[in-house]
């Protein structure tokens, strides 16, 4: 039978749900089956995983899901301790058993998970559509420049072999700090504002800000699983004031803040009416 023909049928559907979770080009397919299930083109590992039924409200909040996988789900292991900062995409399809057609039902990325305290967890799939809850940002009339370092309207470019970046190996970390001693070559602080990046064994691509630089030594702005040996780079930091904007990176054309502004009040002091 097809996939059409099985969703049809009063007595031949033999349903099974289906999860991709992918970031960079780490990708982690699973079924809720007692065995490994090819469909797709690909094969679906099983694990006991609750899935929801999924509904289109009004409420945005409705509209989010939640999985409850065993604790040892790897994507709950992400979770763990340092959630990486890069989006883990999370698709979820409808398949039969003995059907290679499969349909995509839901799409949308993980937005957390939480653990029970006993032998599950429970991920929250985030749809799309939370990205338009807010209105976003809006800039201000400021002296310090609004944008953030290596991003589009900076304008300098993330390349990992630019001249702004420093390859390293981790010799040692913790928590929320890691030792190289490439580091240890450039001034102290060139680095504070920065950006750190590497990628996970398991593929996924990571990175964090960086807090501060003393020697070899970066402290990151939120935790992470950085294991020695790990290869990463470092990119340069910015104080978002021209004193960076020019001599360390040659961007004043990009600059986003009005340096010169005037912060005091012309009319401050003055006595009596103004005509």
């Amino acid at each position: 039978m097809t996939f059409d023909g099985r969703e049809q049928s009063f007595n031949e559907g033999r349903p099974f749900n289906a999860a991709l979770f992918a970031c960079g080009s780490y990708a982690l397919r699973v079924c809720a089956a007692d065995t490994a299930q090819t469909a797709g083109g690909h094969t679906w590992d099983p694990w006991p995983i609750t899935f929801p039924a999924i509904v289109q409200a009004s409420e945005i909040n409705r509209n989010d899901l939640r999985l409850t996988v065993p604790a040892t789900f790897p994507i709950a292991q992400l979770w763990l301790q340092a959630p990486p900062a890069a989006t883990m995409l999370c698709i979820l399809y409808d398949a039969h058993f003995g059907e290679s057609e499969m349909r995509e039902s839901w799409t949308g990325h993980v937005g957390n998970v939480s653990f029970s305290g006993g032998a599950t967890a429970e991920i929250m799939l985030a749809s799309g559509i939370n990205a338009m809850k807010g209105v976003g940002l809006h800039r201000v009339v400021q002296r310090h420049c609004g944008h953030s370092i290596y991003s589009a309207d900076c304008g300098i470019p993330l390349d990992p072999e630019g001249p702004f970046a420093t390859a390293g190996t981790v010799d040692d970390s913790g928590g929320n700090w890691i030792e190289a001693s490439e580091f240890a070559a450039l001034d102290d602080g060139w680095l504070d504002g920065g950006v750190l990046q590497w990628t996970h064994a398991s593929g996924i691509p990571d990175w964090r800000r960086i807090k501060s630089h003393v020697g070899n030594r970066l402290t990151l702005a939120w935790p992470a699983r950085i294991p020695d040996g790990t290869a990463v780079v470092a990119h340069a930091g910015c104080n978002n004031t021209p004193d960076h904007c020019g001599p360390k990176f040659d961007n004043l054309p990009n600059y986003g803040g009005l340096w010169h502004f005037k912060t005091k009040n012309p009319f401050e002091g003055l006595q009596g009416p103004l005509y």
